[in-house]
């Protein structure tokens, strides 16, 4: 079962009548609902959802965009729920928790969740240009990655446990509603979870509803800019596994067409089972004709 996430369309379309149309004439098995739908857009949406039956298989957090945020700002980092302000971090469960109450509705099986950052500058600049200057491994990327993870664990103790809160307070919602919690795998560096803190929250958290949700795309960035393997994640984490957010990438670049980068789909396969959630997850730049190239990729490496 094979779907799409909204997001390939919601930042250009903003009525949800003419986005679901476009999304469901991809004749795809089901779609995963994201947080640039509004409120508004979703009670347009759902007419056309209902008539033909259209399975909702995920919901990614914030959604429906909360009120107050202006349109087009919803975003799956608009709460930390990581803050170490005790104001933000309940709004982020809140608003969270109202996520889950309507991927329940909805029928959905899973939301998928952004843990929130460690509070220190980016570091992306600085590894682009290790990648562009073909550094990635070189004794001065060694070393200023030595900084940067030294920085990171430093500033991490001010939010990782407010972060460990929230999960608590949300995997009593969860069973609450009969919804499973996705923790995916970040693009950034300084983004929860790392690989080490998805094993931490999955073993302090043992028996709740919280598995991984793998998103290839930020796997295969972390990868190609030297910080760990891509593969190691569904390794470790594959009897875990929820879903996957299926995108390419190439370079630093991701949520591509499958087939527009670096990314071996077969290897990403071997991880699947029948129950695994595998949702499309593509920039809106991707073309209809380079995402059905993507998607007979995908079925070709035995994606379905």
């Amino acid at each position: 079962m094979l779907g799409i996430s909204t997001v390939w369309r919601s930042k250009v379309l903003r009525d949800g009548k003419t986005l679901i149309k476009e999304i469901l004439d991809l004749e795809l098995d089901g779609l995963e609902l994201e947080y640039r739908i509004t409120k508004k857009m979703l009670g347009e949406m759902m007419p056309t959802l209902h008539e033909n039956k259209t399975k909702i298989f995920s919901v990614h957090n914030f959604f429906p965009v909360p009120a107050g945020v202006p349109d087009g700002k919803g975003n799956g980092d608009l709460f930390l729920l990581s803050s170490d302000d005790r104001d933000e971090r309940k709004r982020a469960v809140k608003h969270t928790i109202n996520t889950i109450q309507m991927a329940s509705d909805l029928g959905a099986k899973v939301v998928v969740l952004h843990l929130g950052r460690v509070q220190m500058e980016s570091i992306k600049y600085e590894l682009y240009e290790f990648y562009d200057n073909k550094m990635i491994g070189s004794k001065e990327y060694v070393a200023a990655m030595k900084r940067f993870k030294s920085i990171r664990a430093e500033a991490k103790l001010k939010s990782f446990d407010p972060l460990l809160l929230s999960v608590e307070e949300l995997l009593s919602a969860a069973d609450r509603y009969g919804i499973d919690l996705g923790i995916e795998n970040r693009y950034y560096f300084r983004e929860y979870p790392d690989f080490e803190e998805i094993g931490y929250i999955f073993n302090k958290f043992k028996g709740g509803r919280l598995g991984y949700w793998h998103d290839t795309g930020h796997a295969q960035v972390n990868q190609n800019l030297g910080i760990i393997g891509a593969e190691m994640f569904l390794k470790e984490y594959g009897e875990c596994l929820l879903g996957v957010h299926l995108h390419d990438a190439k370079g630093y670049s991701d949520h591509n067409a499958p087939g527009m980068g670096d990314i071996d789909f077969s290897v990403i396969a071997k991880y699947l089972k029948p129950e695994t959630i595998k949702i499309i997850e593509i920039h809106p730049r991707v073309t209809r004709d380079e995402l059905f190239n993507g998607i007979n990729l995908l079925r070709e490496k035995g994606i379905t």
